[in-house]
């Protein structure tokens, strides 16, 4: 059955006959049959190869249901080795990085609260947001313009872990986040539009 008329049947609605019936159609592949974008309902499931239950980000496909092999996480950094995942114990030194953290060992306490720093929406208008995977105390900031001159940006809202930004006045254009913790110094790209 095809009740939104999209193309694509709904699996619980079939029938069997040896003529196509009115409002039925040759595939049960519909995750939404009441919505007529023919994508609603599905997500996205991400190929899992080394079976490590870690999706590689490169390799996704859209659907209603996870196929086999393919998992709804997209953390996995190397989908060709078992060993190698989020969970995964990280050997110092060996030039792999065996936890997906971005460095080869663990993360000390001066890098882990940029581990993670999210910004959005990223592109943006009028505010943005950045969210942090630890404490920011000692942490400084600035937006610098794609002239290489920094913009004062005024804190909206400020917690333990993030930070957001009013945008409003910045011209549409590409800016660079820098921020540093006194130690480590990281520089986020954001687009204004």
């Amino acid at each position: 059955m095809d009740s939104d008329n999209d193309g694509l049947g709904n699996p619980a609605v079939t029938a069997q006959n040896c003529l196509q019936p009115s409002g039925y159609v040759g595939n049960d592949n519909d995750c939404d049959d009441a919505d007529a974008d023919p994508n609603a309902g599905e997500t996205l499931y991400y190929a899992d190869v080394d079976n490590d239950t870690y999706g590689d980000p490169f390799d996704a496909i859209s659907t209603c249901t996870p196929p086999s092999g393919y998992v709804a996480n997209n953390e996995d950094c190397d989908d060709t080795n078992p060993a190698i995942n989020p969970n995964a114990t990280d050997n110092t030194g060996n030039g792999i990085d065996e936890n997906c953290d971005g460095v080869d060992g663990n993360l000390g306490i001066e890098d882990a609260i940029f581990a993670t720093v999210s910004v959005a929406p990223n592109p943006g208008t009028n505010d943005v947001s950045l969210t942090f995977n630890g404490d920011l105390t000692g942490l400084t900031y600035s937006f610098i313009g794609i002239d290489g001159k920094a913009i004062p940006a005024m804190i909206v809202t400020q917690t333990t872990t993030s930070l957001t930004f009013n945008t409003a006045a910045f011209a549409t254009g590409t800016y660079l986040i820098q921020l540093s913790n006194g130690t480590v110094v990281k520089t986020i790209r954001w687009i204004k539009n």
